[in-house]
């Protein structure tokens, strides 16, 4: 089909994919290519030819691929590197003490998780609602007892996108009521209705021994920093209502993320 280039340009307007016979996933796979870098692509070019390969559509897709996650990489690497402000942690209600916080990059936290506590997931639900970005993410650790109605309620106000393993290594917990030796903890990722991540993420996450040396329900470190890197970016605001010992903020801000948080006790 025959592309009328000055009818466009005379009302400012691109020709839609449709109209020059390419498809959303082809736009996307040639968008890719041309973010490879002229060094790089040459390389490819001269290994190619010296190597008689022939260069295909996906191995460059691929290569590019690649090359985003090496800028995420070494983005988030400086990130670290750079002094961020002290952890802003307030004492008190957080529907109160964070009233004022809004465009929230992530908010990452740990409620208690007892049946009389089941209020706090409502509350959460519609705080995140009203203070997260648009694009934002509510990522909520659970037990397992009481996961239904924590569902639920979280998704009063938020969408519903994934359950994460937090996989604890070494010591399991017997839980009574059931008479379970529990390994792993559920992590509920909502949204305000996006469901894809901004890059590929694994949905089993390995917890070293939870230490308690600051709070009853602490966690460890190494199983927030996994979160922390996929549900927000360096620079970007990390937002914790239930802080206890304040682990989650720590870790957010070790790793170039702003954080406040919230302690009711």
């Amino acid at each position: 089909m025959a592309i009328n280039i000055k009818k466009w340009q005379s009302h400012k307007m691109l020709p839609a994919l449709k109209d020059i016979g390419v498809t959303k996933n082809e736009s996307s796979r040639l968008q890719k290519i041309a973010s490879i870098p002229d060094k790089k692509f040459e390389a490819i070019l001269l290994e190619a030819e010296i190597e008689t390969k022939k260069i295909t559509n996906n191995m460059l897709v691929k290569i590019a691929k690649e090359g985003e996650k090496n800028t995420r990489k070494e983005k988030d690497a400086n990130a670290r590197g750079k002094k961020i402000a002290d952890i802003d942690i307030r004492r008190g209600d957080f529907k109160k003490v964070l009233s004022d916080v809004y465009d929230i990059d992530a908010i990452i936290t740990d409620p208690p998780y007892p049946a009389e506590y089941l209020d706090c997931f409502s509350d959460l639900s519609l705080y995140a609602s009203e203070h997260l970005k648009k694009s934002g993410w509510l990522v909520v650790y659970s037990g397992q007892y009481n996961l239904p109605e924590v569902i639920k309620r979280l998704s009063l106000h938020m969408t519903y996108v994934w359950t994460f393993c937090l996989y604890h290594v070494g010591k399991k917990q017997l839980v009574n009521g059931v008479n379970i030796m529990c390994g792993w903890k559920p992590v509920l990722v909502f949204s305000k209705g996006q469901k894809k991540m901004r890059f590929s993420v694994y949905d089993v996450i390995e917890s070293e021994q939870s230490e308690k040396h600051s709070h009853e329900w602490q966690q460890s470190e190494s199983g927030v920093f996994r979160l922390v890197e996929a549900f927000s970016e360096p620079g970007q605001l990390v937002v914790d209502p239930f802080s206890g010992a304040g682990t989650f903020c720590k870790v957010a801000v070790e790793n170039g993320r702003r954080a406040i948080g919230a302690e009711i006790k």
